[in-house]
């Protein structure tokens, strides 16, 4: 029978690579949600979802970018990307708003005679 060989820089290793692969993954992540959040059909959004995981990704980013405070480059990304979730918050209230399944049709019609629209997303809901 083989022995075990015994491989300690392995786990050193593996817990050195954690936080670079945590800041490329939520990077990742950022970006294949953004483009959803932004461009993609209301209909398929949950506003509250859509929060925790910016909050979720806001904070991983938070603590990487005190984690990574001797790497420049790397602590600059997760700061830029801390920045970028930060702007994005800004948009959460109007997702809440246009997610929300209860809108009814008169409140579209306002909608749309503020914005000179004359879309009735409402009907996708059902």
């Amino acid at each position: 029978e083989w022995q075990a060989t015994p491989y300690p820089q392995i786990q050193l290793t593996m817990q050195l690579k954690e936080p670079y692969q945590k800041l490329w993954n939520t990077v990742v992540e950022f970006h294949e949600k953004h483009d959803k959040w932004m461009n993609g059909p209301f209909i398929e959004l949950d506003a509250e979802q859509v929060e925790e995981e910016q909050g979720n990704m806001w904070r991983a980013m938070h603590k990487l970018s005190k984690t990574l405070s001797d790497q420049p480059n790397p602590k600059r990304s997760a700061e830029l990307l801390k920045h970028k979730l930060s702007s994005f918050k800004e948009h959460l209230p109007v997702l809440q708003v246009f997610c929300n399944p209860g809108i009814r049709d008169r409140h579209w019609d306002r909608v749309c005679t503020y914005t000179h629209t004359h879309t009735h997303p409402h009907s996708l809901f059902h």
